[in-house]
């Protein structure tokens, strides 16, 4: 059953003392949740269900813009009941009412968090410690205890958890100060020195302190169209009829650093291709350039290549392009562990509709990871002043990794994406699912929110090989050919309007310059790939590129 939109839900509820508070579905979950913790089995996901349904048909009856809370709670029980967990609703109207298990009335149960108590043993380094200790304040600082308990049942993935004040990637704005995130991105050659100088310098959530906190990993895009930004950049630029600007510095120099090496591991170079890399009588310099790069992809360094095809935002990385600047946090959605909760089975059907309860608890976590920046914030905290900077915490996104699309299919139908037209347009379903709900509940969230891979396909670093922990929307089948690969991408790519491809590729079989280079032309040519990855099963990747 989907969630209606906001413009259907009332805008606001009149408390019993008459205080009129913002309608808020999440508080319906959290308090369902609250509920089966009564019961003594909490259940964050069911929680999430329930609501979704009593907001379905909370849209449907006319009890006008200002909800009494009375009729919003008999709502509640009414439809819980109807769904068949009476004990749920009986403890929901206990909280509710306050009242006790012997009929006396008391004030009603708060939903606050109880005090943590944190645990580590004096064998452990004082650096996982701190980290430790940092995800467990984040965890209750930040999020509801209805999304902590799914993230600690692995059905929702939390990464970054030890740098709460951090995004999770950003570009880099040399007008507005450094961004404090996980990822961070230069948009051509002239950032690309103060992001290598940042890496190699180091960045932590904890400056200041002794202990060796996680630096932010980079990518560098190169040969990205000219920004319009360098057409308009003062007075004296081509909008106001002076001289034009000095053009940005030369990609060739940066290249030649980064294949030669002498860069900070944790680097990633993006390389921009579009039409003019691909013409018959492309120039000798545009073919050597790309054939260095096939190579170095080939021989696992962390390039990727990025399509810049018309009517498309520039991408910049996963979740980031010349519009969007910032990732607020990525979420991982778990495919197979929801495919493996009980009462899903084989039921294809039932699958896609968890998983559009699953989207909106990505949703909820990513709306209370904003509050929280924005608490800190308001309050003197220690938020970073350049979150504020154009609206930068306004502007971040959300992206949402489906982990285990390969794995997920398969349960299904037997076979991946690439096995044939029934794999992939399942595979298709349930990009296609989450991209409808996170549009819709999104927009009323007023959060902008996208589906793509993570660096490295893996939420906390490369994945294992394992085609059930891989994130985004790709298949993970090195068995297939490359072009199937690409193909199946290409659809998924089309409907999530972003997204980066793995072609795997055999761990012995060769595969040549020319070959790959072709293969290139084939994506941009012929799906709508937006960006992708050469990948050699069951090698990692290299943390930096080799010299040549």
């Amino acid at each position: 059953m989907d969630a209606p939109g906001a413009a259907a839900l009332p805008a606001w509820v009149r408390k019993r003392d008459g205080r009129l508070v913002p309608f808020d579905g999440d508080r319906i979950c959290q308090a369902l949740f609250a509920a089966t913790e009564r019961l003594g089995r909490p259940d964050a996901f069911l929680a999430r269900e329930l609501t979704d349904g009593i907001l379905y048909f909370l849209a449907r009856e006319d009890i006008g813009t200002a909800a009494p809370a009375d009729r919003v709670a008999e709502t509640v029980a009414k439809v819980v009941r109807e769904l068949r967990h009476p004990d749920v609703a009986h403890a929901f109207l206990e909280l509710d009412e306050g009242v006790s298990s012997a009929g006396e009335r008391h004030p009603p149960a708060p939903l606050e968090r109880p005090p943590v108590i944190f645990h580590f043993s004096p064998l452990d380094s004082p650096v996982k410690v701190v980290r430790d200790c940092l995800r467990q304040y984040t965890l209750h600082a930040a999020f509801s205890r209805d999304v902590h308990a799914v993230h600690n049942d692995g059905l929702l993935l939390l990464p970054g958890l030890e740098a709460p004040l951090s995004l999770a990637a950003a570009v880099l704005d040399a007008r507005n100060g450094q961004p404090d995130a996980a990822v961070l991105a230069a948009d051509g050659p002239e950032l690309a020195s103060v992001v290598l100088r940042e890496i190699g310098e180091g960045n932590s959530s904890l400056r200041g302190t002794s202990f060796d906190m996680p630096r932010p990993r980079a990518i560098v895009n190169l040969n990205a169209p000219l920004p319009l930004s360098w057409g308009a950049a003062g007075a004296d630029g081509l909008l106001f009829g002076g001289p034009p600007p000095e053009p940005p510095a030369s990609d060739d120099v940066l290249l030649e650093r980064l294949l030669a090496g002498a860069v900070p591991e944790r680097v990633r170079l993006d390389w921009h291709l579009s039409s003019g890399d691909f013409a018959p009588r492309a120039d000798g310099l545009r073919q050597r350039r790309l054939a260095r790069l096939v190579r170095a992809a080939l021989d696992g360094g962390p390039v990727a290549f990025t399509f810049d095809r018309p009517r498309r935002p520039v991408s910049l990385g996963a979740g980031l392009d010349r519009e969007h600047p910032a990732v607020l946090m990525t979420v991982g959605l778990h495919l197979p562990r929801l495919a493996d909760l009980p009462g899903v089975g084989a039921d294809a059907e039932l699958f896609l509709k968890k998983l559009a309860s699953l989207t909106r608890l990505a949703l909820s976590a990513a709306v209370q990871k904003r509050a929280f920046l924005r608490r800190l914030g308001r309050d003197g905290g220690p938020a970073p002043a350049a979150l504020g900077c154009g609206f930068l915490l306004e502007r971040a996104r959300l992206l949402v990794a489906p982990i285990g699309l390969e794995e997920a299919v398969r349960r299904y139908h037997g076979g991946g994406p690439c096995a044939g037209e029934t794999e992939l347009t399942f595979a298709c379903r349930i990009v296609e699912q989450l991209q409808k709900v996170l549009a819709r509940d999104g927009g009323a969230a007023l959060i902008e929110a996208c589906v793509d891979a993570p660096w490295d396909f893996g939420l906390e670093g490369a994945v294992s090989g394992s085609a059930d922990d891989v994130a985004g929307p790709t298949a993970w089948d090195a068995s297939a050919p490359p072009r199937s690969q690409l193909r199946a991408a290409g659809q998924l790519h089309a409907l999530a309007r972003s997204g980066t491809a793995a072609v795997v590729l055999p761990r012995e079989a060769g595969l040549g310059v020319a070959e790959a280079v072709r293969l290139l032309h084939f994506a941009w040519k012929q799906t709508e790939v937006a960006r992708l990855r050469l990948v050699r099963a069951g090698r990692p990747q290299q943390a930096s590129l080799p010299g040549l």
